[in-house]
C-alpha cells in the first residue's frame, strides 16, 4: 500500500512544489481521505487533518461556553436572579 499526499492537500496556502517541503519517506501526520483498493493506494491530507482538529476545538470551546452561561442567558433566569437580589437586599417596597 502506498500513500499519496498531493500538494493541494498539504497546506491551506498555495504550494507549488511539495518537494521543497517534504521528501519521499518523511513522516507526517495526515488524515486518510480516500482508499483505492484496486490500485492499493491511499490519499492523504494534512489540510483536512488540521481543519478537523480546528473544528473539534471550536465545538469543544462552544460547548464549554454554553455550559458556563446556560443559566444566565434566558429571561427566566435573569428575572429570578433579579428577584433573589431584591429579596436579599434592603428593598423598601416589600
Amino acid at each position: 500500500v502506498e500513500g499519496y499526499l498531493r500538494a493541494s492537500e498539504f497546506s491551506r496556502d498555495r504550494v507549488d512544489d511539495l518537494a521543497k517541503h517534504l521528501k519521499e519517506g518523511d513522516t507526517v501526520q495526515a488524515m486518510i481521505i480516500n482508499v483505492d483498493r484496486k490500485n492499493r493506494s491511499i490519499n492523504l491530507s494534512v489540510k483536512a487533518k488540521d481543519l478537523s482538529e480546528e473544528t473539534e476545538a471550536m465545538k469543544q470551546l462552544r460547548s464549554e461556553n454554553a455550559a458556563a452561561s446556560a443559566g444566565a442567558t434566558n429571561l427566566g433566569a435573569l428575572l429570578r436572579a433579579k428577584l433573589d437580589k431584591d429579596k436579599g437586599g434592603s428593598n423598601p417596597q416589600q
